[in-house]
């Protein structure tokens, strides 16, 4: 295999890429988990989020690892923030299912080389499996009919 990624652990992934789960930290409704985040971070939070929001500087929880800003991230977001930071970062991405759940992936390949797709298929020839490849206009909205981006 060639440059691949598996993600297994999301929380771990999201933790490579600055987002610091403060543990035991939660909403009064206990939906949603506290995250400290660095400045790279924060940037991939407004992305994901559409681009129409700030983060105060100096807002972080605890910041022992450089983290500058905080924010509440509701657990069932988690895994989709994960899986916006790999199809960011890389060509392929794909989403590994088992047969009996096909609503949220147990793991996540990612690659940048189209000759390991049939590899990842061959290895893993009997999951469900989701494809995407990354188009070129970033995470902007991209007009499916005139392709021009938003």
């Amino acid at each position: 295999m060639n440059d691949i990624t598996t993600i297994h652990d999301f929380l771990k992934f999201l933790r490579e890429h600055g987002f610091i789960w403060v543990t035991g930290e939660s909403c009064a409704f206990s939906m949603r988990i506290l995250f400290d985040m660095t400045e790279f971070a924060k940037d991939i939070m407004i992305d994901y989020l559409g681009g129409n929001c700030e983060f105060r500087k100096g807002s972080n929880w605890n910041g022992s690892d450089g983290q500058k800003y905080s924010v509440m991230i509701e657990r069932h977001s988690i895994l989709p923030l994960a899986i916006f930071i790999a199809r960011k970062k890389y060509l392929y991405v794909v989403e590994m299912f088992h047969q009996n759940n096909k609503e949220e992936p147990y793991q996540v390949i990612c690659t940048n080389h189209e000759k390991d797709l049939e590899l990842i298929k061959k290895t893993y020839h009997d999951q469900h499996m989701v494809f995407h490849k990354r188009k070129d206009g970033g995470s902007r909205n991209q007009h499916q009919m005139s392709g021009r981006i938003q």
